[in-house]
């Protein structure tokens, strides 16, 4: 009923579940701008707090890969050296 209201331009959905005797305030909340995004809290998922840690993550692999191969370059370097192995 609430949708069909909301889709029919009586009001917005949010509005419209505030004003509903069985819902109020707090089932309005998930109807907020972002609220789904940060109820996203699963490892993988696109939360705040998921991405965080995904980023982290990446960043520790891509500076493990980055030494690994400086590493190696520095071996070809020095191998292609005069007296180098």
């Amino acid at each position: 009923e609430l949708v069909r209201r909301a889709l029919a331009g009586e009001a917005s959905l949010r509005d419209l579940v505030v004003a509903s005797e069985h819902l109020g305030d707090e089932p309005a909340a998930i109807l907020e701008p972002g609220a789904a995004v940060r109820r996203r809290s699963t490892r993988g998922s696109g939360g705040p707090g998921p991405v965080a840690e995904q980023r982290e993550r990446f960043v520790a692999r891509l500076n493990a890969d980055i030494e690994r191969l400086n590493v190696a370059d520095a071996g070809r370097l020095a191998a292609a050296q005069p007296g180098g192995e």
